[in-house]
């Protein structure tokens, strides 16, 4: 009997010990998140998705019509409709049309929203959906697609905006961003790559590029401008690019590798390769409604919880085919000649390059001091070399860097949207630069590094490539930090608007950009601390602190607590009516936080504003600006506050 009961005794034992690890899992999990944070889940158990159809494998819907329009046979001419030849203005700092400026690359369409049924939400496919289920399993949190957008960027944000919707799973973060949207972390790093025709013999630096024919979606001229390529691109769909490259219409076409690997699975594309990579890969994050933004921070925690195994094996799956598709040969040709040979020697090249890998690793490890922060790249500025200290550093192993685009690691640091640029320029004519780079660790944390960037030459006066070396100033980073920033609303403070102010005032000429100065002064602030106290006023002042810090976020946005309950904030616009519009949405923003003030008119706290702006043509100073902004702002009080007033 007791031999009987052994096995029983001993399966119930290991059920046991299964249940008790899940729930230490369970638990190792929660104790990631802060009180605030469990207790937002709580309250939020489904987050509703807005499934804006994107390029497969990212982000799709099963089933789904192709979005792509259709080129032309295999063999056939093609030639791009009129009109869509793209050719980009002269100056720096090139920004999409209008009806370009949201969403991924393509030209969207007006095609409704769908709403998706429950029993239909297993359709969401790709890499983001993978994400959001290992998600799911470390928050709890339930993401449920509600709506579906066919491309239709303007609806699928008019939804978030009015609450039908709380996230977008696919955003590049390269994009402008509506108002009311946040993203996360990037999830994703698609390489831009490029493809050229099988009897191309390809580029050997990214100069020759200018001179091609090239071909591209529209958000890939703003990446070959950052490199400092002056060429007019081609603006039509990865369809019709490769279609053409394939018939000799275009020298190359330029496109993120995941929607050139879902065109080579689903259109008869061939005689194309692709021959090279480009140093700015796109990210992509999800958008997150701003009214439940507290959602951000816990998925950025989440995602750094997803194990390097998983996150691997989720690219593996959705990207198998993309660098084995390189040359897509016809299915008719000589396929019963050339499938055994073809297996054969794919082993013998993948041993090849598997030693060669090897030899070039262990060369890289060799020929640098490895006790310095630094790397050796080539003219395309590809990793060749990198140091032991480095990789200790940054967690990254030798492996993961060598062969990657420099940005990979780390961009400079300079707010400027033509600081790569600058790097590119200054180092092709032989000069070194030096400056300050923000490097992602594995890990996600920041390391804040001076970077000196110099030609290096072997046995001739030519550059054989640039040597990277790397300082870490992280500490001081961190007190210089202090010094700017305010301690309570961690917002610029006033000693470094004097600082900013000059300089993005010149580089609203430089880039022909209006210069937008919004003053904003805290309504009946001295009656609310006299009323609830210092530490809610200080709370008050920490709320409007976080708003600003989410509604000025672009890249030429700047805000300020310029001292007590006045803030600032100063921004590049295109027009008078966008500065008025990020004004009143501002205003706006802190109305609806409804923080009680019983001796404020609304019942709320609210802020008044006084809003300037500055052509690019007309001269002034900040000193001037700023009184005359301060006298608008004077006004807002004067008619009765929770306005602002324009002063042109």
């Amino acid at each position: 009997m007791r031999k009987r009961l052994l096995p029983l005794f001993i399966i119930l034992l290991l059920c046991l010990i299964f249940i008790s690890t899940k729930k230490v899992v369970a638990s190792e999990n929660k104790t990631t998140f802060t009180p605030d944070e469990l207790a937002w889940i709580k309250a939020h158990p489904e987050i509703n998705l807005v499934i804006n159809i994107g390029p497969a494998p990212i982000n799709f819907w099963e089933g789904a019509e192709a979005l792509n329009a259709k080129g032309p046979r295999p063999g056939e001419r093609f030639r791009p409709p009129p009109g869509e030849r793209f050719v980009p203005p002269p100056q720096k700092g090139f920004r999409p049309p209008p009806e370009q400026r949201f969403g991924p690359p393509g030209r969207g369409s007006n095609k409704p929203l769908v709403k998706i049924e429950k029993e239909q939400a297993n359709k969401f496919k790709g890499v983001a959906s993978e994400y959001l289920k290992e998600i799911e399993k470390i928050t709890g949190l339930h993401f449920v697609p509600v709506l579906l957008s066919y491309q239709n960027f303007r609806a699928a944000f008019k939804a978030i905006e009015d609450g039908e919707a709380d996230l977008i799973p696919m955003m590049q973060t390269a994009e402008p961003l509506p108002r009311g949207l946040i993203l996360t972390e990037p999830y994703i790093q698609i390489p831009v790559v490029v493809v050229m025709s099988e009897k191309s013999s390809g580029y050997t630096n990214f100069e020759q590029l200018s001179t091609l024919q090239l071909a591209g979606v529209l958000p890939i001229q703003h990446k070959l401008n950052q490199m400092g390529l002056k060429t007019s691109l081609i603006h039509t769909s990865p369809t019709r690019g490769l279609i053409g490259v394939s018939t000799g219409e275009f020298d190359a076409f330029i496109g993120e590798l995941s929607a050139i690997s879902h065109v080579l699975t689903t259109t008869p594309v061939t005689q194309i390769k692709i021959v090279g990579e480009l140093p700015l890969p796109s990210n992509i994050a999800m958008g997150v409604s701003s009214r439940i933004k507290e959602l951000v921070p816990i998925f950025n925690k989440a995602l750094t919880i997803v194990s390097s195994n998983r996150k691997a094996a989720i690219h593996e799956k959705w990207f198998k085919m993309t660098y084995e598709k390189k040359i897509k040969y016809g299915p008719w040709v000589w396929f019963a000649m050339i499938i055994g040979s073809f297996i054969l020697i794919s082993g013998l090249l993948y041993l090849v390059h598997y030693k060669r890998r090897l030899k070039q690793i262990q060369t890289a490890v060799d020929a640098l001091d490895p006790h310095l922060l630094s790397a050796n790249i080539d003219r395309n500025i590809i990793i060749t070399q990198v140091t032991e200290a480095l990789c200790k550093i940054t967690g990254f192993k030798t492996q993961d860097l060598i062969g990657k685009p420099l940005l990979a690691l780390g961009s400079p640091a300079d707010d400027h949207p033509n600081a790569m640029d600058v790097l590119w320029q200054t180092i092709k004519e032989g000069d070194s630069w030096k400056g300050e780079v923000k490097i992602q660790k594995k890990d996600g944390s920041t390391l804040w590094t001076e970077a000196i960037v110099s030609p290096l030459r072997r046995e001739s006066e030519n550059s054989d490539g640039y040597t990277v070396i790397y300082q870490d100033v992280s500490q001081q980073k961190h007190y210089e930090n202090l010094a700017i920033r305010d301690e309570l609303t961690k917002l610029y403070n006033r000693r470094h608007f004097n600082t900013l102010a000059p300089e993005l005032l010149k580089r609203s000429k430089e880039e022909k950009k209006i210069l937008t100065l919004i003053l904003m002064d805290v309504d009946n602030f001295k009656k609310y601390n006299d009323t609830y106290g210092h530490p809610e006023g200080d709370k008050v002042l920490t709320a409007i602190g976080e708003s600003l810090n989410l509604i000025f976020k672009r890249r030429s946005d700047l805000a300020f607590r310029l001292g007590g309950e006045e803030f600032g904030a100063l921004a590049l616009v295109s027009s008078p009516e966008e500065a008025k519009t990020i004004t009143q949405t501002t205003r706006q923003h802190i109305q609806d936080l409804a923080v009680i003030h019983e001796l404020n008119p609304p019942g709320v706290v609210t802020i008044s504003m006084g809003l300037i702006t500055l052509n690019p043509e007309e001269d002034s100073d900040i000193d001037t600006l700023y009184k005359k902004a301060d006298e608008a702002l004077y006004k807002a009080k004067q008619n009765g506050r929770n306005q602002y007033v324009y002063s042109n």
